[in-house]
């Protein structure tokens, strides 16, 4: 048969294609890799870029907003990090911890269940400082009137000042078998006070009973009809709350995983708090010590009592008083003036929402400035960094004895000190410094300029004025040239001003002249004092910015309201963890659907031109859709296109790096990307079409296309029109652990897939499947259309949408043969064909050209053929019925066989299932392996070999050395270690 010029055309035109959809699937293997190194299906996204930037982020955000909405793409998302490093760290500040411990746990709703999990061990450590026994107040136990009155007026609301509040939700033989023995701390110093009354005794079965006795919801009932509203822990720097704080990332599945921006063990401190006040460990430790009741008006009380023994002083037995009973120095001043030591109560206080609210809006401004030039970033970026050490007017002339004033004994300076802060042990003196940030600089600027004032004179507060006075001539002319809008910015700054003041915020000195010691204070802003009031808004941007905290030491005479020394922060390694990617199968099954179509296409292409191009082109156009049904298989190009969905159902965000500062950006994938994705999305449309050929045969070869079409266009259009955006939502939720000994808090999620994206996607191609089949169906009603009913070596697609050779014939082009799985071929001068899905050959008595499927014979099954012929005698034996019944009896014999052999084969497979989840249960594919057994034991052999010197080996695993004397059967194991190992490493290893 000869083809004419425009078949020879169709035939180029088809083999032109396959090299096109070819080199696709080739370019798509490009893009699916760089989102499918992830389980996000981010593209490019890694540990320390991407993942470090966001920590940063969100850390940033949590430190003024703990629920809501957070747009990272917002100008005000950005770091001042390049993110370039091979390691990457975020930084944990002290007040941040103090902020969720201090002002989330207070709701009586909230604290009571932590309560109820409180342990004995930890109940006597909890930092709350009692006032009364119980609820009724009947029993006081406040270190002096004063304090006792201070509760009464300002925290009889408050559980925290309320023993009764902690006992009474222990588990009570916990707490009596630890505490509550024969001469033992609450034995001594409460139980034995309680038992001398009736009333007493009531309170301590009350108490003992409580946690048996009610639910949480009757605790909480109970407390409000005390009137206890709250419960409040007191700061301290005995130790720092660990943190454990994570947010979730979800995909486009909504699969997700933890991100864990936060964690810090348990950290101990100086505990130069101790003289403030003691927690309920010390003073029951002290009344056991003295053998005397903490309970006013009992007849051991450590206070004047009915029975005459003698009064003791705290301040005396703890050795803060000279031989004649006196306090001297900085110890005198603050008794003087804030009250006696033990009864300072050290308060916790948040940032001011009017403070939030002045510098989110002043950040929010300045960043979306910097957004709209590029030049004005680059100079922002130039902006340097003022570091002063600055001396308010008030306090010239004085030696200076320290600015913390949880410090008794500290030697006197010629410059200021420092205020307090978690890490100071009282040691050394360190002088007053402000390290002033540009962002800290301008927003003073914006302050001062609300008020009517000049920044200028901030530099007259440190002798060192040049670098200072250039700082801030740099930032005011920048200030001044980015145009900044501070119209909507001076009601929030007057208001910020109007609550600072109120609050009376700010510094202290133990200061000593002319032969005397006296408390010098400095509020951060004060009228008619412009230079100190310009710095005070600089420390004001710290404090909001949780690098600064503030407290309010509360006495019996006044409060001081101190805002700490900037903390330099702990830092905390994010660039460790592994990125998972257990997706990452979806990928290597697109690589070998994408192998399978190029060793067809590159077949299909060398065959049409080894048979000059004797090809009925327009089958070609259906190469994807044959090959993949035929030689791939439907499971495993619903994956391809499934994995195309993916990707367009997630968030095309990129860190970017400018000028030293990092952001998030939404970078559309080329135009000719998206069409390619889209295309990819497509494989499941062919999937749709293959399984609904069943009920529409006739009209498949043209609704098909159709859909296929209308699926890829539409795909475009969604994907162009409206891609999808990553969406943060902060909502912390945190849980303690011992009250104040840990926190775990879950701080958020951010969807960088859209599962309702993906959702409307397989809808939209659903629908564009059921439109084509409904114009297929009004195209086709009137025509004659057949599916052939000969082409049975034919997949059903294959016959529904290939071309013969000729119109009415089963005689098909080699290369459209091939499509379909059959390979026509020579052997010893034979024409076959392999079928490859029969997995069998099959003459064929047509030219190499074509493929003639009426006429091909099964060649794997002649010698098996059996003649059926008339009888070749009128007779059919005696023994014919016999044999009959025979054979029937094996056929039984045989159906019993086989259904026993399938019962066993499915069961073998249901078996497999358990021995596989034991096997595959890791990595290692280690039967047994798990953390708390294996991985524990070989962890600690391991390090007891290490520090014995053990460098080199190879040992047999299950060989009697490798053993300890331990059983690792516990449900938390931990893996021990010798804390001087490190240092033993680096003087023994590390030294040449």
């Amino acid at each position: 048969m000869t083809f004419s010029r425009r078949q020879r055309l169709e035939a180029v035109a088809g083999v032109a294609y396959v090299c096109v959809t070819l080199v696709g699937c080739v370019a798509y293997l490009s893009i699916l890799s760089e989102s499918f190194g992830n389980d996000l299906w981010w593209p490019h996204h890694n540990t320390t870029g991407y993942d470090a930037f966001l920590i940063d982020v969100v850390n940033q955000a949590l430190t003024s907003q703990g629920k809501g909405g957070f747009d990272l793409l917002a100008p005000e998302a950005m770091i001042a990090k390049a993110y370039t490093a091979p390691s990457s760290a975020t930084t944990i500040y002290p007040p941040y911890i103090h902020h969720v411990v201090y002002t989330h746990f207070t709701s009586p709703a909230v604290v009571i269940p932590y309560l109820r999990q409180l342990s004995a061990y930890w109940s006597m450590r909890i930092n709350v400082v009692y006032c009364w026994v119980d609820f009724n107040r009947t029993f006081e136990i406040a270190f002096s009137l004063g304090r006792q009155n201070r509760c009464r007026e300002r925290y009889a609301n408050d559980g925290g000042v309320y023993m009764e509040a902690v006992l009474r939700n222990q588990q009570w033989k916990a707490y009596t078998d630890m505490w509550s023995t024969d001469g033992n701390y609450f034995n001594v110093g409460i139980q034995q006070a309680l038992e001398e009354s009736v009333v007493g005794r009531a309170v301590l079965a009350s108490i003992a009973s409580g946690a048996a006795t009610t639910t949480v919801a009757d605790e909480v009932e109970y407390w409000h009809a005390h009137d206890i509203r709250r419960f409040e822990m007191l700061w301290q720097n005995r130790w720092l709350t660990a943190i454990a704080e994570t947010i979730t990332l979800s995909n486009a599945i909504g699969m997700r995983q933890e991100l864990t921006i936060k964690s810090q063990r348990l950290l101990a401190g100086s505990w130069s708090s101790q003289p403030m006040s003691w927690m309920p460990i010390q003073q029951n430790f002290n009344a056991m010590i003295l053998n005397r009741s903490l309970v006013r008006g009992s007849s051991r009380y450590y206070g004047g009592n009915v029975s005459g023994l003698p009064a003791i002083s705290w301040e005396t037995y703890r050795g803060l008083v000279d031989v004649n009973g006196n306090l001297r120095g900085q110890m005198a001043v603050l008794h003087e003036h804030v009250g006696p030591y033990f009864n300072i109560d050290t308060r916790f206080v948040p940032v001011l929402p009017a403070l939030a609210v002045a510098y989110a809006g002043f950040h929010r401004a300045l960043f979306d400035a910097l957004e709209a030039s590029p030049t004005a970033l680059r100079q922002f970026a130039a902006l340097s960094t003022v570091s002063l050490a600055p001396v308010p007017a008030a306090w010239v002339g004085y030696d200076y004895y320290g600015g913390n004033p949880m410090c008794q004994l500290g030697s006197a300076t010629p410059f200021i000190q420092e205020s307090f802060n978690f890490f100071d042990d009282c040691s050394q003196p360190t002088r007053l410094t402000a390290d002033v940030s540009p962002t800290a600089l301008l927003f003073a600027a914006v302050a001062m300029n609300a008020s009517k004032s000049s920044l200028t004179s901030l530099c007259a507060l440190d002798s060192a004025t040049g670098d200072c006075r250039l700082a801030v001539a740099t930032a005011t002319a920048f200030l001044t040239s980015l145009e900044l809008s501070t119209l909507d910015l001076e009601s929030a700054v007057d208001a910020a001003a109007a609550a600072i003041k109120a609050s009376n915020v700010g510094f202290m000195q133990f200061g000593f002249r002319n032969g005397s010691y006296t408390l010098l204070r400095q509020p951060l802003l004060e009228v008619n004092n412009t230079a100190w009031s310009a710095l005070g808004w600089c420390f004001l941007v710290e404090w909001a910015q949780g690098t600064r905290e503030v407290m309010a030491f509360e006495g019996d005479v006044a409060t001081l309201v101190l805002i700490s020394s900037a903390y330099s922060g702990q830092a905390y390694v994010t660039s460790d963890r592994p990125m998972p990617d257990a997706t990452a199968a979806i990928y290597y099954a697109v690589v070998v659907t994408t192998v399978l179509l190029g060793t067809v296409g590159v077949f299909t292409v060398i065959y049409a031109f080894h048979i000059n191009y004797h090809v009925t082109g327009r089958n070609l156009f259906f190469f994807n859709r044959i090959v993949g049904s035929v030689w791939i298989g439907r499971p495993i190009l619903v994956l391809r296109g499934l994995s195309a969905l993916f990707i367009l159902s997630t968030s095309q965000l990129a860190l970017v790096s400018t000028h030293g500062s990092a952001r998030f950006v939404f970078a559309p994938r080329p135009w000719w990307a998206t069409t390619l994705i889209a295309g990819e999305a497509t494989w499941l449309t062919y999937v749709i079409n293959d399984l609904l050929f069943l009920f529409w045969p006739t009209t498949t070869r043209f609704y098909a296309p159709l859909s296929s079409i209308l699926t890829w266009l539409v795909l475009i259009v969604v994907e162009f029109s409206s891609p999808v955006n990553a969406t943060l939502a902060l909502d912390r939720q945190c849980r303690a652990v011992d009250m104040d000994a840990g926190v775990v808090c879950s701080s958020g999620l951010l969807e960088v897939g859209s599962p309702s994206r993906l959702l409307l996607l397989l809808g939209l191609q659903l629908f564009t499947v059921g439109v084509a089949i409904a114009v297929g169906y009004l195209y086709t009603i009137n025509r004659v259309t057949n599916v052939q009913d000969t082409c049975l070596l034919l997949s059903g697609i294959g016959a529904a949408m290939l071309t013969p050779v000729q119109p009415d014939s089963n005689n098909y082009d080699a290369v459209s043969c091939v499509l379909c799985g059959l390979v026509p071929f020579s052997y010893r001068k034979r024409r076959l064909v392999f079928h490859l899905t029969l997995w069998i050959f099959l003459r064929d008595a047509i030219t190499k050209t074509h493929c003639n499927l009426s006429r091909v014979s099964c060649v794997g099954l002649a010698t098996r053929s059996v003649h059926v012929g008339p009888p070749t005698s009128p007779h059919i034996g005696p023994y014919l019925p016999r044999q009959v019944e025979r054979l029937h009896g094996a056929k039984d014999l045989k159906a019993v066989i086989g259904c026993m052999f399938m019962v066993c084969a499915i069961g073998g497979s249901i078996s497999y299932f358990e021995v596989a989840k034991e096997n595959l249960a890791n990595d290692f594919f280690w039967a047994g392996f798990n953390v708390t057994g294996a991985h524990a034991f070989f962890a600690t052999w391991l390090n007891e070999q290490l520090l014995l010197g053990m460098k080199t080996a190879t040992l047999d695993a299950s060989g009697p050395s490798v053993s300890l004397l331990r059983a690792f059967r516990e449900p938390a194991a931990s893996v021990a270690s010798v804390s001087t190992y490190g240092t033993i490493f680096q003087q023994k290893e590390l030294n040449t």
